[in-house]
This record gives C-alpha cells, structure tokens and sequence, in this order.
C-alpha cells in the first residue's frame, strides 16, 4: 500500500502546488497568499479521503481567555511572613512551603515573593520538590525592571534526587502542582457511538444520564486496531512493541456545550477521527484551577557539559515547574537559568507558557506538552542557550492541539517525544529544526497533523531530502524523527532543510513565506471576529483581508 499512498500524495502536493502559483501571482513578490488557510480548503489526503486544516486556534489563552490574568480577588501571602527571607544565605525551602500551605488553607491566594535570591534546595539528597495541590494558586515574584538587576530569583542549589534510583526519568520537579488522590478520580460516563471525523465537535452516545452541561470529560480511546488508520496505513517498525501490543491512544479533555438527548456537542474540536469499533468512552475530568507562575527567575545548576543520559542529575535533577491536571495554568515572564527541565504540562487543558526565557547551560528539555494535555499555547518564548536545550519546545505522550507559536525555539531542534502526539501546529517559530527524543518502544514520535508554518530555520543541522518515516534497517533503533505525513508550508530561512515530499501530505511554498503569516492568528481571527489584544500587543500589527495579519 505503501507505494500506492506516496504516489497519490505527490500527485495531490503536485496539484496544491499548481493552486499556489495562480494564487500567487496575486501577491506581494516576498510573500505569497496560501490556500491552505483559507476557509474551504481541503488538504489532500490520500488515505482518509481530503479534509480540511485542523482549527488550532482553540489553544491556551484562546481557549479560556479567563486566564490571561489571575483573579484580582485573591488575598496575598507573603513568603517573608512564613520565614522565607531573600539574600540571607539560609534555606528559605521550608518558608516557602509554609506560604503555599497558607494559601491553600485559604481556598486560594497570590504568593507573593520579594526581590531577591531566595534559596529553595540548598541540601544534598531531597527526593521530593514542593508540591501544590489547592486551586486558585499564584506564584508571583519581582520582574527585573528596566536599568536594575533587582528581580525574584529561586535558587536550586543541589539537584533532587530520582524518586526510583532505577529510572533516571523519576526526578520530580521543585514545584509539583497536581491534585491529590482524593480528587482525581476518573470514572467513566458514557461509550461513544457515533463515527466522528476530526474537526467536529459532536458525538453520539449510548448513555448522557451521568452528563452535565459544562462539566469536563476525557474523550479516550486505546486500541491496536487503531494503529493503522492513526498512521495513515504507514507501517510500524516491529521493535515499536509498546505502540503495536497496546494501540495508541486518545485522551482529550473537552468541555461540554451542550446535550441534546444522546448527542453531546463540546465547546472545543476534537482533534482525533472517531470509529465506535475502537472502544471510544467519555470519562470524568477532574481539574485544578487557577495555576499561575509569574515574574520568577529559576536558576539552577545543571551540570555542563550535558551528557544525554548519563545519570537522573543530567536528565532531570534541576527540574523546575510541572503541572498536571491543570485548567488553563500559566507560566508567564519568568527565567529559566542553567536547569535540566523548565515547564512540563500533563494532562492539563488550555495551558499558556508565554513571555519566559530558557538561558544559560544545555538542559535536557525546554517547554513540554505532555501527558495528553489539549491545547497548550507555547508562545513568545526565546530558547537563548547557546547549544539550544537538548530537547526543545515540543509535545510529547498523547498531546494534542499544541501551539508553539511565535517562539525562537532551541538552537538543537523541536522534540516531539513519541507515545503518539499529534495536532501539533510549529507556527512563525524560528530556531533549529530536529531535537526529538522518545523511546523505541513507543515510536513514533508524532503522529498525524504535525504542521510546520513559515518556520524559519536559523540553525541545527540541514537535512537534504529528510525522510519523515524511514525503512527499518536490520537492528537499529533509532533514525531520525518518525513523524505520520506531516504538513509543511512557508518552510525558508539562510539554513532551509529539505523533505522527501512522499513523506509529506503537503509541502508547499518551500524556501518562501507566506501570507498570512500566522496560521495561528488567521484561524483566531476567523472565528472570533479580531484579534484579542493580547496578540496585537505583542506583534503590534493590524488586521487585514487574508484572514490573518498584513504588514
């Protein structure tokens, strides 16, 4: 089959192509206007038949636009009344501590700390970060204004040590925000009878009685018999034993709209093909609310050089901030100094990392969406590591819907981490190209609707005719990225790789950008009218007639 698909894609590219040019020649001689963004346009997809583009822009701060400020409401702790004090040279770890408790007591409450270095691990041997478990919990520090160096610091002097010895991968993070036990309880609600192509919004099941309007499901699915269709009829290398023995698998968090009877409308696209046959079930949701980092610089000290897998202090002993089981957390304006992990997300919903910077020496990885998490917005974040962070911003074990956008991304490349991401949209990012990492077991490392836009790339290394599913050859492991027909467009920069198009669903427009410039903005200008100010801001353009941005 495999010839047969690859032979239709390069005809379906060769006539995408053929539309580019017509309408191109009504562009600007820098940027040609793409189809692919505009509304009605099918991708050519030789093995589930064409379809439109995903709609990525139901991401983050797009996605509950309640979070792009915490609630004004909230009391403040203050970590220098729990005896945290900065500057002073003595573990302010348990003060810090004490703060948090505070305000989970209180139902919630800003943190709030000084100016300063703070000291938060200055002893050998901690297994164990600090953990947050209430809502409605805000770290906040001191941003580092114009012509002063004054700024909150969290300094993690000596590295965690891996929860097991035997799984360098089990270090925790320095601040751990979960729910307890006690709330995350996820039975299941109802089975999924309706086929669903990705895209929609609606499903039919065979029970809604133990449904609510608003409430939080998870939409799951895990079978082998899956594995074709969610590879496009590729063909698995048979080492990948964890993908072909137990399928891949769905997990996406949704909201729902509204119930009409047996049919359940939600408020956000799934991003996913739905088949009954494959055992598709809607389960409970349980979510924290009102996570929020800000204004924090985290410095850690993170061995350099790093050695990919030597020991859990290289992989992950300066591991900062996760958070899982999030709604809408947010990591924003905060420094990430010599540290071997920055932000991990897991299964959270409309996550946002925006305005941080990773610095300093090589990590092991930079921003994440991980763990099935819908709809992470990873943008205007600068990967300033001279190396680039091993693993760059990515996605990683089930993620679907993520956004980087508008970032510089690590100097090494992108990760996509294997155990089945997809949807995710690489859009007006610049930085290296290819910095994947995940184990055999559970390749590939992406799965469908990987979708590069106007990507500029400005470092790593530049492949010649990259091969997004190469052959297995005898023993070996690994090769490259396995990625399931990804979608290029706008693709240039002074280093511009270049793809195997039998690989790839669309390739359009290679070497030049195009309009607009933002796959990203135009879908979110689309569908609510204008751009929210959060983005004009930031990129400081006006709306124009392409459906996104004009200079």
């Amino acid at each position: 089959m495999g010839d047969h698909v690859f032979g239709k894609a390069a005809a379906r590219v060769a006539l995408a192509c053929a539309w580019f040019v017509v309408a191109a020649a009504a562009a600007s001689a820098e940027h040609a206007v793409s189809p692919v963004a505009q509304p009605g346009y099918l991708l050519p997809d030789p093995y589930h038949g064409d379809r439109p583009m995903l709609d990525f822009s139901y991401a983050g701060y797009a996605l509950v636009p309640e979070s792009i400020e915490p609630d004004d409401t909230l009391p403040v702790v203050r970590v220098g009344d729990h005896g945290a004090t900065p500057d002073d040279k003595a573990s302010d770890r348990d003060g810090i501590a004490a703060a948090i408790a505070a305000a989970e007591a209180m139902g919630g409450a800003v943190v709030q700390f000084d100016a300063g270095v703070y000291d938060i691990n200055p002893e050998p041997g901690q297994h164990d970060g600090i953990v947050i478990t209430g809502d409605r919990i805000v770290l906040r520090g001191v941003r580092r204004a114009a012509g002063s160096d004054r700024e909150t610091v969290l300094f993690m002097e000596h590295h965690l040590e891996p929860r097991d010895p035997n799984k360098m991968w089990s270090t925790p993070s320095m601040f751990e925000f979960r729910l307890d036990s006690q709330r995350n309880k996820r039975p299941r609600l109802a089975g999924v009878t309706s086929t669903t192509r990705r895209g929609g919004f609606t499903v039919t099941v065979d029970d809604a009685s133990r449904l609510e309007q608003g409430a939080m499901v998870i939409l799951r699915m895990q079978s082998p018999a899956a594995n074709e269709a969610r590879m496009a009829g590729l063909e698995p290398w048979d080492i990948w034993t964890g993908t072909i023995q137990r399928g891949t698998e769905v997990r996406e968090t949704h909201r729902i709209a509204k119930i009409d009877g047996r049919e359940v409308t939600f408020a956000e696209p799934i991003h996913a093909d739905i088949d009954p046959a494959h055992g598709w079930s809607l389960r409970a949701a349980p979510l924290a609310e009102g996570w929020v980092i800000e204004d924090i610089t985290f410095r850690g000290d993170a061995p350099d050089p790093f050695v990919h897998h030597k020991n859990a202090a290289h992989d992950g002993g300066w591991s900062m901030v996760s958070m899982t089981r999030g709604y809408a957390p947010v990591v924003r304006r905060c420094r990430f100094i010599d540290v071997s992990r920055a932000v991990g997300f897991g299964a959270t919903y409309g996550a946002t990392a925006i305005d941080n910077t990773i610095e300093g020496r090589q990590g092991h990885n930079a921003i994440d969406a991980g763990f099935f998490s819908y709809g992470t917005l990873i943008a205007f974040c600068d990967d300033l590591v001279e190396k680039g962070t091993f693993h760059g911003f990515g996605s990683s074990k089930g993620a679907s819907g993520t956004v980087v956008y508008r970032c510089k991304n690590s100097n090494r490349g992108f990760d996509w981490h294997a155990s089945g991401p997809y949807a995710t949209l690489i859009d007006a990012c610049t930085g290296g190209l290819i910095g994947n990492g995940g184990n055999y077991t559970v390749l590939p490392n992406h799965l469908e609707d990987l979708v590069f836009w106007n990507f500029e790339q400005t470092a790593g290394v530049v492949y010649e005719d990259y091969q997004w599913w190469e052959p297995q050859c005898a023993s070996e492991r690994y090769s490259g990225a396995k990625v399931v027909m990804p979608i290029i467009v706008g693709f240039h920069g002074p280093a511009a790789s270049t793809f195997d198009e039998s690989q790839c669903l669309l390739i359009e427009s290679h070497g030049r950008p195009v309009e607009p410039e933002s796959l990203f903005e135009a879908q979110l200008e689309r569908r609510l009218g204008a751009l929210p100010a959060w983005v004009t801001q930031r990129v400081g353009r006006s709306t124009g007639s392409l459906g996104g941005l004009v200079r």
